[in-house]
């Protein structure tokens, strides 16, 4: 899938800004939020206590997992850590694969020699 985020400045708060946005609607599309008004700025300005909703309070689709890029030998579990917070681990021939898991926002553990990422 490609987005294309328009820049409102080309420095690289702008880009910031673009990436800020395109986590925030990607994220929102995966687990399902719908947003009144996503424009915190205009909220402070008008005095209304703003307050993002935390990822514990999400609660994932249930086809999260399917979300997820096919890839060839690997393997995907939803996990819920001792905080109750919701993680997802790739295991399997993970091997020549880091760019695809990092791309999907996979982190390496190497303690745990597992990749994960938060749900």
């Amino acid at each position: 899938m490609l987005l294309v985020m328009p820049l409102s400045k080309t420095d690289p708060q702008g880009y910031g800004s673009a990436l800020t946005y395109a986590r925030r609607y990607g994220l929102s599309a995966l687990v399902g939020i719908v947003t009144e008004d996503d424009d915190a700025n205009s909220a402070c300005k008008a005095g209304i206590d703003f307050q993002k909703p935390r990822i514990a309070d999400i609660k994932p689709r249930q086809n999260l997992l399917e979300a997820l890029p096919h890839i060839d030998g690997i393997t995907y579990q939803q996990n819920k850590a001792q905080d109750g917070a919701l993680y997802i681990t790739a295991t399997g021939n993970t091997r020549n694969k880091n760019g695809i898991l990092k791309e999907a926002g996979f982190k390496w553990n190497s303690s745990r020699k597992l990749w994960w990422k938060a749900a």
